[in-house]
């Protein structure tokens, strides 16, 4: 179980119709950039030094786009099975919904994961080097 910040709200993404709303509110994401991406693996080692090993990780992706109605968004995959990146930072999304879960490719990346949420958010994640996120995910 991953633990969120919820301020602003997160939107789960679940099929087609939910994505195209995503892409219907940042205009597809024109002119925008995937400007960072975290990676957070599923396994780790505890104070203890025993290991925890739970495989799938999950990934944070900002987008900052040239949009003043909504120049940031904030992706987040869960249970990343797969994950590929290549040197094209350009946000061009698609996203395809099966039983196992979402396949979002953007010029930049491919991601295959048991889920997606969003949040879009204002100028304070603009800029070359904006504040990163602080919060803490949490995994049981």
């Amino acid at each position: 179980m991953t633990i969120l910040p919820d301020d602003p709200p997160w939107n789960e993404i679940t099929d087609s119709e939910s994505f195209d709303g995503l892409l219907g509110r940042t205009s597809g994401f024109h002119d925008g950039f995937v400007r960072m991406a975290k990676w957070i693996g599923g396994s780790h080692v505890n104070s203890d030094l025993s290991a925890v090993d739970r495989h799938l990780g999950s990934v944070w992706i900002l987008i900052q786009m040239q949009n003043e109605r909504e120049p940031t968004a904030e992706l987040f995959l869960s249970g990343v099975r797969k994950l590929s990146i290549r040197s094209r930072w350009d946000a061009e999304p698609t996203a395809t919904f099966s039983e196992e879960g979402v396949r979002l490719e953007l010029l930049s990346c491919c991601l295959d994961a048991e889920t997606l949420s969003y949040r879009l958010g204002g100028k304070e994640l603009l800029g070359e080097y904006p504040e990163i996120p602080t919060w803490i995910l949490v995994s049981e």
